[in-house]
């Protein structure tokens, strides 16, 4: 029940998962480097709207068609009977159950619709998830919005109200990087990398060992830093963390905290046998990671064949799903699975009985993994109870332009002075070299060509982990083919995370603060649109930042990594990629 993440989009144009950047920006800055931009396609049931194309509430099928005006979404949420549908512009859309206002737009009529409808009051929306009732959305100054069912306080608004059918705020924070739904709980993960919850807590679901069945105001769930993904089930949840550990916490009466056991813990314990894992999701009551490799491993409930191992048995540890080695992106529905592979196709398994796995033949249950035929340039998936939708990219992201320039040892860059290539180093996400650059005031960078007026739009990522520093690096340089400097991504002296706009005489700072000792993807992204051009930077694949420059026509057609000036600093670099299109 997790929002569909784009983070991996990366994998399924062929990049590995140790390269980092996609395309160019638009209009939403969270989410992905660069969000691209799809077709919500929904099947399965639709007795309470949930297919969101004006049919009938008996209609079910299994082959996906498109929700009404739905075909210029970024980012996509299942609740248990609602959709949620994030707009390119920053705008917000539901559909489906509104029984509990879980669909946001004033009504209190708690009627169900069966097409998309507009939840007004939310602008430069960036994120957004479901819970079984309520709904999440995250805004570009980090302030999180809820609305729905609240009775046991996931709207975290101090409130326990059993009806909320506009956007209230959640909490007070102002720093908030990404919203996650469970059940009965919200989740929003800190740009720190902490982990915040309200909600239901009888199961410890909010970390809260004393269990107190009700939290109304975000409390941090303890021990955990480093968050880069979640995933809320009914009564538990996931947390992957940047070096690609997994950590559960809550129920565990079917298995789905994976450590053996049946039995609960509010505190979050690492998954034993899970690494280098890059995506997680979950389900009522059963668990799914992918790993750097293209693998799925699942744990917890199997009664629906919703771990996609053959059968209908538990599994309380971690089980590879066999016959998959291209796995990019999980999702998960109440009691179904669903997987994104990396050429952009659709596997699922697990409850059939509304065609929600796009099986169409009378099984009820589905419990080894399934193509759905007829899907390709699939970026996102979410389910629900008894259906699932994915969103379908328009168009096919650019090849990168330049990809992997360090492990040929800086083939066809200039300079390159003081990097040397670290053979002990290793990215958590890969296992090729880094460069390293130990500067005592010295230089450290190398430049590359592109294209000439390949670039309209260009974005560029790489892989480094801070050591030290006493000054401001400036990491990644887009410039024109003269070497006039467009857009600057600079880790700081106080290490946040700016933005140099060139082109405006501008400096961009964001909240985020780049932790020492740990391997981030940084990425920078400048789209020429015509009439202005959009500026965005990323941390580990997530937009913090975006701003118009108003320069006119932008022609990038260089670029420069690492240090360029004098300073004081250690750092090292792995893959960088570049799009353009």
């Amino acid at each position: 029940m997790a929002a569909a993440r784009r983070r991996a989009w990366l994998n399924i144009v062929g990049i590995t998962a140790a390269v980092a950047v996609v395309a160019c920006p638009l209009a939403t800055p969270k989410a992905s480097a660069a969000p691209v931009v799809g077709t919500a396609l929904t099947f399965g049931a639709n007795d309470f709207g949930q297919l969101g194309d004006g049919s009938s509430s008996t209609t079910t099928r299994a082959t996906p068609g498109p929700a009404t005006g739905m075909d210029d979404i970024v980012d996509i949420g299942g609740g248990r009977e609602h959709i949620i549908a994030l707009h390119s512009d920053g705008t917000v859309s539901t559909w489906g159950s509104d029984f509990y206002g879980q669909l946001g737009n004033g009504s209190v009529d708690q009627s169900n619709h069966n097409q998309p409808v507009d939840v007004p009051g939310l602008t430069d929306v960036v994120d957004v998830d479901d819970g079984h009732y309520h709904s999440l959305a995250l805004e570009s100054d980090g302030t999180a919005w809820a609305w729905g069912f609240g009775s046991l306080g996931q709207l975290g608004n101090s409130s326990t109200a059993t009806r909320v059918h506009s956007p209230v705020r959640f909490g007070t924070m102002s720093n908030v990087a990404q919203v996650f739904g469970g059940r009965d709980m919200s989740y929003v993960v800190l740009d720190d990398g902490t982990v915040w919850c309200s909600g239901g807590n009888a199961n410890g679901e909010c970390g809260d060992a004393s269990y107190v069945a009700k939290i109304d105001s975000p409390v941090q769930v303890p021990g955990l830093t480093s968050v880069i993904d979640m995933a809320g089930g009914r009564n538990h949840a996931l947390a992957l963390k940047s070096n690609g550990t997994v950590w559960t916490w809550g129920l565990n009466s079917d298995g789905q905290l994976g450590d053996g056991t049946r039995t609960k813990h509010a505190h979050p314990e690492q998954v034993a046998g899970l690494s280098n894992v890059v995506d997680v999701a979950a389900g009522a009551d059963h668990s799914v990671a992918v790993t750097a490799d293209g693998h799925v491993y699942t744990w917890g409930w199997g009664g629906r064949g919703q771990l996609g191992l053959g059968d209908e048995n538990d599994r309380l540890v971690p089980t590879e799903v066999p016959g998959i080695s291209d796995a990019a992106i999980s999702e998960a529905g109440r009691d179904h699975t669903l997987i994104i592979t990396t050429d952009g196709h659709l596997v699922t398994w697990g409850e059939n009985a509304n065609k929600q796995t796009g099986d169409n033949t009378s099984a009820l249950e589905v419990t080894s993994p399934y193509t759905v035929p007829g899907l390709d340039n699939v970026i996102a998936a979410a389910g629900g109870q008894a259906y699932s939708v994915v969103l379908q990219a328009n168009s096919t992201p650019p090849p990168p332009l330049l990809e992997d320039g360090f492990d040929s040892g800086l083939s066809g860059w200039v300079g390159g002075v003081n990097f040397t290539l670290d053979n002990s180093e290793f990215p958590a996400t890969g296992s090729a070299p880094s460069l390293r650059a130990v500067l005592a005031g010295q230089r450290s960078a190398a430049q590359h060509g592109l294209p000439a007026g390949a670039a309209s739009g260009a974005c560029a990522a790489i892989q480094t982990r801070l050591e030290s520093s006493n000054s401001a690096l400036p990491i990644l340089k887009l410039a024109a083919s003269d070497g006039t400097p467009i857009a600057r991504l600079i880790i700081g002296k106080d290490r946040r995370l700016k933005v140099r706009a060139d082109g405006a005489g501008v400096v961009r700072v964001s909240s985020v603060l780049v932790p020492l000792n740990q391997w981030h993807e940084l990425g920078v992204c400048v789209h020429d649109n015509g009439t202005s051009d959009q500026l965005a930077a990323t941390f580990d694949g997530n937009s913090v930042g975006q701003w118009t420059l108003n320069n006119g026509s932008l022609s990038i057609e260089q670029l420069e990594i690492g240090v360029p000036k004098k300073v004081t600093a250690t750092f090292n670099l792995d893959d960088v990629v570049v799009t353009a299109n």
